[in-house]
């Protein structure tokens, strides 16, 4: 599968009147300079069985595999996107809120969000990002008292 995204990224076809041509039937915007077939395929209207006009040495590949080469091309960015999110939120968990932290003293917190941080004492950002309505807004400004105030 590997072996067939490297093929994918590594192919590419050239802006000339062919290609051009062959674009323009499958309703999509013409190229103006070498594009691979995985740049392509992450186009919502080109699909697998488009890029074999390209390429037809890919219409010898299986179903399940040529399906999931094109998911994760097609979704390459969400799935790092969700990556990146996963990783804070890892963070978050791993950073710990002293025992001793004043929420009055933490600037841009709602009254509501404040009384419940001192209601419930949370061990982590992670934690404190769990109680409802602790907004993004809430645990960021936390985040910043944190690091203006930690030697």
């Amino acid at each position: 599968m590997e072996g067939l995204e490297n093929h994918l990224n590594g192919f590419k076809i050239s802006p000339e009147q062919g290609v051009l041509d062959r674009l323009k039937k499958l309703g999509t915007t013409p190229i103006k300079n070498r594009t691979s077939l995985a740049q392509l395929l992450k186009r919502s209207e080109i699909f697998y069985n488009h890029i074999c006009l390209f390429d037809p040495g890919l219409k010898g590949i299986e179903k399940e595999i040529s399906e999931e080469a094109e998911t994760r091309i097609k979704y390459e960015g969400y799935i790092l996107r969700q990556e990146r999110d996963v990783e804070k939120i890892k963070k978050m968990e791993d950073t710990r809120l002293p025992d001793a932290l004043n929420y009055e003293d933490v600037y841009g917190l709602t009254r509501e969000v404040r009384d419940k941080l001192c209601e419930i004492r949370p061990l982590s950002l992670g934690q404190a990002s769990r109680i409802s309505g602790v907004t993004p807004a809430a645990l960021m400004a936390v985040q910043i008292h944190l690091k203006k105030n930690t030697p």
